[in-house]
């Protein structure tokens, strides 16, 4: 029965590393997002006389792909209620209780505390990839400023 148990910890372990895995990804996006959107939006702001409208106008679809992807990302960053492992406590009373068959209740346990945390883990991997949808689409975005610049440019 000891495999069991040990198998449990390491398929939860396995989870668990992708959570971090994710939220890292998450962070990461966060922080060069965070850099990069207000410097952004301050040069189009800041600019718009220099520029003309119809370019600044051409980069509001970017700055909105922008924030929608940093929500995303703090979204990915909020944690949701999930299953935990048993506490200490929860083990030495169900050995207590139980005896030998303390094993196989500790086992369940773990078992529902890795299918939550999976579950958990699927759903923050797909709002990660939402908010990298968004931002490549931002940066695909990023053109329309440039194609109207270049257009007022041979129109003037």
């Amino acid at each position: 029965m000891n495999w069991v148990t040990e198998y449990a910890k390491w398929k939860y372990n396995q989870h668990q590393d992708a959570w971090i895995a994710i939220d890292n990804k998450a962070d990461r996006l966060l922080t060069y997002l965070g850099g990069g959107t207000p410097v952004l939006v301050c040069a189009v702001i800041f600019s718009a006389k220099e520029i003309g409208p119809l370019v600044s106008l051409a980069a509001i679809p970017t700055i909105i792909l922008l924030i929608a992807s940093i929500l995303q990302a703090l979204k990915v960053r909020n944690v949701g209620p999930f299953a935990a492992p048993p506490p200490i406590e929860t083990a030495r009373s169900c050995l207590e209780q139980q005896g030998e068959d303390s094993e196989l209740a500790f086992t369940k346990d773990w078992g529902r505390a890795t299918e939550s945390l999976a579950k958990h883990s699927a759903e923050k991997r797909k709002v990660l990839a939402r908010a990298f949808t968004c931002f490549t689409y931002a940066v695909t975005a990023l053109l329309l400023p440039v194609i109207v610049a270049i257009a007022m440019a041979f129109c003037a």
